[in-house]
């Protein structure tokens, strides 16, 4: 499996995760294998099988010595960006805040609150991906840098007149009504 199709996989992952956080999702309910192709499922690709693609991936790149090295970052940087996200935005908060502001018509001073940590979380997703490039021949540089600008534009859409529009969409149920679609 190349490297931006687990891209693929990690932004699909991310982007529910932010759904479910701005939506009330309950990711239980949310029919992912019909997200994914049907190769892809067949594959029954385990988390330990897909790092040590990213590890085989890294050394195919850079060698032995700074392959092993950029995935030992990667690895660690993961559970960085990971920490460094949960300390801008607890979803279990951000939810319940969510909850108590919706029906007072507040949700605009939720999600100003958030969106004033875009730049931090901008940040962290840029540190993490930065470790990634040594493992990157060019072509996946390119989808890299897609990548960024995807997450990137995801988060100013996200907080584009400080949240106010995100806000006006969950509280006029327009997640609700793309679900019944």
């Amino acid at each position: 499996m190349k490297l931006p199709a687990i891209s693929c996989i990690w932004s699909i992952l991310i982007v529910c995760g932010i759904f479910e956080a701005h939506a009330q999702l309950n990711l239980e309910n949310l029919d992912l294998q019909n997200k994914f192709t049907d190769d892809l499922l067949k594959s029954n690709i385990s988390y330990n099988q897909v790092k040590e693609v990213f590890r085989r991936k890294c050394i195919e790149v850079s060698g032995e010595e700074l392959g092993d090295k950029a995935y030992n970052d990667i690895e660690s940087g993961f559970f960085e960006l990971s920490e460094c996200i949960n300390n801008i935005i607890n979803y279990t908060t951000m939810n319940q805040e969510i909850q108590t502001a919706r029906p007072n018509g507040d949700l605009d001073v939720v999600f100003n609150k958030y969106c004033k940590k875009r730049s931090n979380a901008t940040n962290c997703f840029e540190t993490f991906s930065n470790k990634l490039l040594p493992c990157l021949d060019k072509e996946e540089q390119e989808s890299h840098d897609v990548m960024t600008r995807i997450v990137q534009s995801l988060l100013n859409f996200v907080c584009h007149k400080d949240g106010d529009q995100i806000a006006l969409f969950i509280a006029e149920k327009g997640f609700e009504c793309l679900e019944s679609q």
